[in-house]
């Protein structure tokens, strides 16, 4: 053994000395130990998880009116204090075992405030803040005591008494006999008689001795075996949040009231009695199909307390007794009010039956991810009281009860009802970490609207439930959903694009590199082409392919196929052969405009017109330069774009030119183009965005600026080179490209549109201060934008996505196809001019995605199902979030992969980040980082990274592996290329039974303390704590090993946090590393100091010397 270990070890021996003398001394003094009950055991390990914290104060007040005997008052809690034992017990650790420490006295004072001579305002100020002083009570539970009882006398005859307690030593039971206690005691001592109190058989040590004899093995194990079954694979409640759901809450609460009418709580008692049901369960049957219908999921767990004084003994006593169940309701695809009621019956009934398993144990069996952000197995309560309440009265004293608000709440969401006659009372808690009053009062609301459903019909099936009033959907289905009505040019774009090429003939239109084209000769090149194209037969409803590179042909080509009628087919030469072959059939082209180097990629059959526009300069020259005059029709398909299908085979998607008009009408309002502008034209031209910056230049007689080489190989320094010098007033780009550029001073760039995929906060803090920031949205088959929103510093992620265009309607509809409420995600579908005709040759995919539009009165109107999820925010604006099949559930937890990239990028090391999920060959998936680090940063280092994660999100969010690669791949169309991110292999992930040998000492003496505590034979340094059986008292004892070892302050709360040994390492390092830091910085701000001073005695010598000089 070492000399630190022998140190150590001594050390450890004199304490444990003297902790035998003090227990000794307590012994000798009448001092006794007994063992805690469960739920004692859970709050005491929680409060040293989160020392310091006040939430499990229990705070209730009382006025008072009348002449009262402070002196017999005191006496009256004296009374009790020495009655109940629970009220003198203190808790202490003994053998690394937590136990209650029973005082045989208390030394109790009543507390007294005098504000009565207070101005009345100054009087209820001080009022005020004597409620929040003993909100914020700190209660000591090794010092004690844990009750405190203030009174404060405001006026003559006026009082105000608070009661504090500790919840380790009381419950909701327990202030009620407490009261009545008080009531007993108070009218004898005012008397002056000895107060009568029933003799108690039992105190709360013996329930705690009782309950852990009762819960062994055999009758455990019977107990556990239903609950491992009725919880086994059940998944946390997603209720939709105001806020994103951050790593660790703050508790903070608030709460709102509501009140059911008479009528309705006596027809909620009647279907109670007709469905033989109580009528808690007839509420909470409605209120699981609230869940269900706000979250989306079927199986739905809420938990409920109760009192658990199974035994006549223990109704007189006072302390923790009360017990949480977990009501978990698997409910079918869209059941019915009587189908759900039946499953909320069965599972109350069983989980009363077996309710002697305490919840602090249940969790230490079951063994729940444990996070920092969410409550174990439930996170949200419901309850109902309705014993009666008893009327309290003193002697000479009216009592009445003090509203206190609760600013506290261990749970997302509480939910409380209270029945007084036929009267119900609701009380809800939330926390304000999540949710915000409008949101809540939103689905107080919906719950009322569901009991009216019920009432109405108890067949009525989750799908049919009416959760929004009529004025909530008039807000959602016309006011919201709508974009501004706006009556459409009847002419086409093309003859737009004309009417500026007569009005400025020599303006530039076009500029490639040192190319400028003006409006006169690009409308004459194009009115060439298009009557060349009309004598092969080019006309309405006829497709035209163009595989071309980049050049000033795409523009030429896709003016001359609208204004021969025809159908603009993008075709990108560097698509696959195949893809390309599949193109040309599937859209039935029959002119191909192309270079001739590239005629050798197609096998093209006879049908098939070729004409290759590098050879065709004089054959063109002899058409006429006057517009063509083709017979359309605003339903006449303009261009037809081709997207992946989930089949392996591209989809062609049908825009008509209605679809055109109005986005080259919304563009023009929200972006403020006028003939001014220089717009940069970055899209692939196979990219539908490609058409939008033709619609900006053309559509208002701009000036559109072409990159010479494609987009992907133009980013970052050259990208923004190009800005610069050609003046460029309007960029459309996706994020990812955006991402990359460098940030410059770009004083020309008025507008930035981010466009094609999920756009990060980040880039609307770094550009969005001196330029116009637009976040916009659209699918292929809502005609390119949707919604568009503005967007300006210091807003967080997911960015709003604003309002729908012009004409355009964004619905955002559940499974079942109606509207959600505010706040709730929804899949947008979209309707209005934009809408595709459908996908070519797809009549059965045409029919699955563009269904009839219930909500239009039109003829024929249609809805496009986007696959998108997105939620209104309270002012009506979208808030994207994501692709429906891109969320994945991780151990059970909804995630969205976007959530996870905005951490990583907040790194400082870290310009971009893609997070996907990647399916193993065990069938579970793993998140796997992709990221980009910025040119300044030499190396990445995937500890500080994992640890950069967990200490913003929970741990099942921490991705299971990092890339670093030098760039993200890019599509032809600028969005990240997910099927080019390199894949994961097996030596990379580790199981969780793989076992990883500790790789420093740091390391293996964890390890070693790990091994000893968890009484396992190995420990790999990825194991977590609790998956190998660890629990709260097993983690405090290695708290109290490692603090001894280490000699230094380790917060339980970190533990927790890092529950794995290289995690813990990892954290340790990173606390030393600061410490060091810090250390230096005190050190080099002490030399300052010394050198600051020896300079002012330097100056001031100088100035002595310089005095005498005079």
């Amino acid at each position: 053994m070492d000399m630190d270990a022998r140190s150590d070890s001594a050390r450890s021996t004199e304490e444990k000395r003297l902790l035998v003398q003090q227990l000794l001394q307590k012994k000798r003094e009448g001092i006794r130990f007994f063992p805690l009950s469960f739920a004692q055991q859970r709050l005491w390990f929680l409060e040293q998880l989160m020392p310091g914290q006040q939430l499990y104060n229990v705070l209730t007040g009382v006025q008072l009116k009348g002449r009262v005997d402070v002196s017999a008052l005191e006496r009256s809690f004296q009374t009790i204090i020495q009655r109940h034992e629970t009220l003198r017990t203190t808790f202490t650790l003994l053998n690394d075992q937590p136990v209650q420490v029973i005082m045989p006295t208390l030394d109790f004072h009543l507390l007294q405030e005098d504000v009565s001579t207070l101005p009345a305002e100054e009087r209820e100020q001080q009022v005020q803040q004597s409620i929040e002083r003993e909100k914020k009570h700190v209660f000591s539970l090794d010092k004690g005591p844990l009750l405190r009882a203030v009174l404060l006398s405001l006026a003559d005859e006026r009082w105000l008494l608070l009661l504090n307690m500790h919840h380790i030593v009381t419950d909701g039971w327990s202030m009620g006999v407490l009261v009545q206690e008080l009531v007993t005691c108070y009218s004898a001592f005012v008397q002056g008689v000895t107060p009568e109190l029933p003799t108690l058989s039992a105190q709360y040590a013996d329930f705690a001795r009782w309950q852990r004899s009762q819960l062994q093995k055999e009758r455990l194990e019977q107990l556990l075996a239903y609950w491992r079954k009725q919880l086994d694979g059940s998944t946390p409640l997603e209720l939709p949040t105001t806020y994103p759901r951050p790593a660790e809450l703050t508790y903070h609460g608030s709460t709102l009231s509501f009140t059911l009418a008479p009528a309705l709580c006596r027809a909620l008692e009647t279907l109670s009695i007709q469905e033989e049901a109580t009528l808690y369960m007839t509420l909470l049957a409605a209120f699981q199909m609230l869940l269900a219908r706000y979250t989306g999921q079927r199986d739905i767990a809420v938990g409920t307390p109760i009192a658990n004084r199974t035994r006549y003994e223990l109704e007189g006593l006072i302390g923790i007794f009360i017990n949480s169940l977990v009501i978990r309701c698997n409910l079918p695809a869209n059941p019915s009010y009587r189908e759900v009621l039946q499953q909320v019956k069965t599972a109350t009934t069983e989980a009363y039956a077996h309710q002697d398993v305490p919840f602090e144990k249940l969790v230490e069996e079951l063994q729940p991810d444990r996070t920092l952000n969410r409550s174990p197995l439930f996170q949200v309560i419901f309850t109902l009281q309705n014993a009666p309440t008893a009327t309290v009265s003193l002697p000479g004293v009216s009592v009445t009860p003090l509203e206190i608000e609760h600013d506290i709440t261990r749970y997302d969401l509480e939910f409380n009802l209270r029945q007084h006659g036929h009267e119900l009372e609701g009380l809800v808690v939330y926390s304000t970490d999540l949710f915000s009053a409008a949101f809540v009062q939103q689905m107080i609301a919906h719950f009322q609207n569901i009991l009216a459903c019920i009432l109405e019909n108890p067949d009525i099936r989750l799908s049919e439930l009416a959760l929004l009033s009529e004025q909530e959907r008039e807000r959602l289905c016309k006011q919201w959903s709508a974009g501004e009505a706006c009556e459409l040019d009847p002419s086409f774009f093309q003859a737009t694009f004309e009417a500026f090429a007569a009005q400025q003939p020599d303006k530039p239109a076009l500029v490639w590199g040192e190319k400028r084209i003006t409006y006169r000769e690009l409308n004459e090149r194009a009115n060439q082409l298009a009557h060349s194209l009309m004598r092969a037969g080019i006309g309405p409803e006829v497709a035209t392919g163009v595989c071309l590179e980049r050049s000033p042909w795409q523009v030429i080509a896709f003016l001359a196929i609208l204004k021969a009628g025809g159908i603009f087919v993008p075709l990108d030469p560097t698509y696959p052969r195949e893809r390309l072959a599949f193109i040309l059939t599937d859209a039935h082209i029959s002119v191909l405009l192309t270079q001739e180097h590239l005629k050798a990629i197609f096998s093209l059959s006879d049908p098939v017109t070729v004409i290759a526009l590098d050879q065709s300069h004089t054959r063109l020259e002899m058409e006429p330069r006057t517009n063509p005059l083709p017979h359309l029709s605003p339903e006449n398909i303009a261009y037809i774009i081709y997207t992946s299908g989930s089949t392996g085979k591209p989809k062609g998607v049908m825009i008509p030119h209605r679809g055109l008009l109005n986005v080259l009408e919304a563009q023009k309002q929200i972006f403020g183009l006028s003939s001014n502008d220089r717009i940069l034209q970055f899209s692939s031209f196979s990219f539908d965005m490609f058409i939008a910056e033709c619609l900006m230049s053309f559509g208002c007689g701009a000036t559109l600026h072409m990159l010479e080489a494609p987009s992907a190989l133009l980013l970052g320094p050259t990208l923004a080179e190009m800005l610069f010098q050609q003046r460029i007033t309007v960029a459309a780009l996706a994020p990812s490209a955006l991402a990359t550029l460098p940030l410059a001073e770009l004083p020309d760039l008025r507008v930035i549109a981010t466009t094609g995929e999920a756009c990060q906060a980040t880039l609307v803090q770094q550009w969005g201060e001196k330029h116009h920031f637009y976040n916009a949205y659209g699918p292929t088959e809502g005609s390119i934008f949707v919604s568009i929103g503005q967007c300006v510093p210091g807003e967080t992620d997911p960015l709003p996505i604003g309002r729908p265009i012009l004409n355009v309607r964004a619905y955002l509809l559940d499974t079942y196809g109606y509207p959600v409420p505010a706040g709730v995600p929804g899949e947008i579908c979209i309707g209005g001019p934009g809408v595709a005709r459908g996908y070519v040759h797809r009549p059965e995919l045409t029919a699955e995605y563009f269904i009839p539009d219930p909500f239009s009165g039109e003829p024929g109107a249609r809805l496009y199902r986007t696959g998108d999820l997105a939620r209104y925010r309270q002012d009506g604006t979208l808030e994207f979030l994501g692709r429906v099949d891109f969320q994945v559930k991780i151990r059970g937890f909804r995630i969205e992969p976007g959530e996870i990239e905005t951490v990583l990028e907040q790194h400082p090391d870290i310009a971009r980040a893609v997070v996907v999920a990647q399916e193993q060959e065990q069938g579970d998936k793993r998140l796997v980082a992709y990221i980009v680090a910025r040119k300044e940063c030499s190396q990445l280092d995937s500890g500080a990274l994992r640890q950069h994660v967990q200490a913003q999100l929970p741990d099942y969010m921490v991705p299971s592996a990092f890339f670093v690669l030098d760039t993200l791949p890019l599509t032809p169309t600028g969005k990240i290329d997910r099927q080019r991110l390199p894949r994961m292999d097996k030596v990379q992930v580790q199981t969780q039974r793989e076992y990883i040998a500790p790789g420093n000492n740091l390391e293996l003496m964890l390890a070693h303390h790990w091994e000893e505590v968890l009484g396992v034979e190995r420990v790999s340094i990825r194991d977590n704590f609790f998956e190998l059986g660890g629990h709260s008292l097993l983690m405090t004892r290695l708290h109290n090993r490692l603090q001894q070892v280490l000699q230094q302050e380790i917060r339980l709360l970190d533990l927790f946090k890092y529950p794995t040994i290289q995690a813990f390492a990892q954290f340790l390092d990173s606390q030393k590393r600061q410490t060091g830091k810090a250390l230096l910085q005190q050190s080099a701000r002490r030399a300052e100091a010394r050198l600051q001073a020896q300079r002012q005695r330097r100056q001031g010598r100088e100035q002595r010397r310089a005095t005498k000089m005079q």
